[in-house]
């Protein structure tokens, strides 16, 4: 009985040894993951702030050119001089000019006749000769929310710009922020031009956000130069310490019970092993995925000229799976490169099986993150070799907003050594630049589902106009993407277009249909 004391001893040395430990790590740990956190997230709001000042200072630089060549007023060389300036810098998608009545008088987009006349909401204070900060809104021409960067000019008028509030925000990593953080980007009057994550709804006090203390969440608030923005990031405090819980709960259980650490572990490995990234992944080993076909159909002699290749899921249990449902999940877990390898070799082989003369191209999307891979020209090259297919009848569809990319120039240009054809894709939904044309050499330019849906009648939009035109006239090819009704098909032909792809003429479909397809095509009298 006499050495009770010493167990005692022994045992309690043995449970500090157990604990003290696990706390002091603890305690390190939460301190660092929330100064971690705020550190994250300020270098987040001060990159935003510089990117948010050279716009608006370059902004405000153009907009005085503008005002001062032009005097604010419409005319041919003011036109031909906008135009200039819109097609120069991707991150204006227009500009305008607004005379002393308040009508809308020119447009990048062309000649506003007749003058509409512009709301006071989304016109400048005329008191303040400073370029001012409006928005986000919908303008007459451009139905997309944009922001107003506008100035008013000595004769009561003014110019403006408008931009995607896409820009202030498309280089932000929101992955961090959590289910309920966000960074906005506020007015002079707290309404929220745009952001990231779960935003407030529509006005954000910003008064209350620089002097309250809630210690339930990490804030940094910033301004720009002029003030004229502010950029406020919020993170819950309880999503900081997400992984600092789970330290907790597993250092606790490991010190009282084993069996309990281990069954934690079991049950993480059960959620991470049979997700559905395990599930793409044994998809792409048992060959359940499918390349569809979408015929492209050439309007002047009515017969299939080429095609897009979509893939599809055949999932054993749940059917045919469309691209949204997975690749996101895809670009995730890091697969993306092994599926658009595989798509590659597929249509590849695809393209060989069919006669030579079938078509003239297949089409393929290709993802930015295997744009980037330094091995894709070679992957291509040897695959091209394999099948013995001419580059020719390969062609490669790249997303317009990834265009900003540097990287991105030689690797185009090494495909077009190489005979691979290229299309822009989603045109007009970008940042658009005659610049970025001019200097990645495209073959076509594919004009967006969305603006075709706009066409109810064969008399069209202005938009359409315009894309067409701007086509054209850098002498590519112009493709129409989502082609629905007859109306729809009428007005491209009478625009220009050559070429379009939808549901009125095919639908996507395997290769068996489609091989069959290309038949019934040679069979119908030229």
């Amino acid at each position: 009985m006499r050495r009770l004391p010493s167990f005692y001893w022994l045992l309690l040395v043995v449970l500090l040894a157990s604990f003290v430990p696990v706390v002091v790590l603890l305690a390190v740990s939460y301190y660092q993951a929330i100064q971690s956190s705020q550190e994250q997230l300020a270098a987040e709001i001060d990159q935003s702030v510089r990117r948010t000042n050279d716009l608006l200072t370059t902004a405000d630089t153009l907009l005085t050119r503008i005002a001062a060549d032009t005097g604010g007023q419409s005319s041919p060389e003011a036109f031909n001089l906008i135009r200039r300036y819109a097609y120069n810098d991707p991150r204006f998608r227009e500009v305008g000019i607004i005379d002393e009545r308040g009508f809308l008088v020119l447009s990048s987009l062309g000649v506003v006749n007749p003058p509409i006349l512009v709301p006071a909401a989304l016109r400048a204070n005329p008191s303040r000769r400073v370029t001012q900060v409006l928005g986000p809104v919908k303008t007459v021409l451009m139905k997309e929310n944009s922001l107003i960067l506008s100035l008013p000019t000595h004769g009561e008028g003014e110019v403006n710009l408008l931009v995607d509030p896409a820009v202030l925000t498309h280089f932000l990593d929101d992955s961090e922020l959590g289910p309920n953080g966000f960074i906005a980007f506020v007015g002079q009057d707290s309404h929220l031009m745009g952001g990231v994550g779960l935003l407030p709804d529509e006005r954000l006090d910003i008064t209350s956000a620089q002097t309250s203390i809630d210690r339930s969440k990490i804030q940094v608030v910033r301004s720009t130069r002029k003030h004229d923005i502010t950029i406020v990031g919020q993170i819950p405090l309880r999503w900081v310490l997400r992984y600092w819980w789970h330290d907790l709960t597993i250092g606790i259980l490991f010190s009282l019970l084993c069996s309990g650490f281990l069954m934690a572990l079991l049950i993480r490995s059960a959620r991470r092993t049979y997700g559905i990234g395990h599930d793409i992944r044994i998809g792409l080993t048992h060959h359940e995925f499918v390349v569809y076909y979408q015929p492209i159909i050439d309007l002047k002699t009515q017969r299939c000229v080429g095609a897009e290749a979509l893939v599809r899921w055949q999932h054993p249990n749940l059917g045919l799976i469309a691209p949204d449902a997975f690749i996101p999940i895809t670009e995730q877990t890091g697969l993306i490169q092994e599926l658009s390898e595989w798509v590659i070799q597929q249509v590849i082989q695809d393209q060989a099986e069919l006669q030579e003369d079938a078509v003239r191209y297949i089409s393929i999307n290709l993802s930015p993150t295997l744009l980037g891979s330094e091995d894709l020209l070679d992957y291509v090259t040897q695959t091209l070799a394999i099948h013995s297919l001419p580059a020719q009848r390969i062609l490669f569809e790249v997303t317009e907003t990834r265009l900003v990319e540097p990287v991105y120039a030689n690797r185009l240009s090494s495909f077009r050594q190489l005979g691979i054809r290229l299309a822009l894709d989603d045109f007009g939904t970008g940042y658009s630049s005659l610049r970025y044309l001019d200097k990645f050499e495209f073959d076509y330019l594919k004009i967006d589902r969305c603006f075709i849906q706009r066409i109810q009648t064969a008399e069209g939009s202005p938009i359409m106009d315009t894309l067409i035109e701007l086509g054209h006239t850098l002498g590519l090819e112009v493709i129409a993407e989502g082609v629905e009704t007859v109306e729809q098909c009428d007005y491209l032909q009478q625009a220009g277009v050559r070429y379009v792809q939808g549901w009125l003429f095919a639908k996507a479909m395997p290769l068996a249909d489609f091989s069959q397809f290309l038949q019934q095509q040679q069979s119908l009298p030229l």
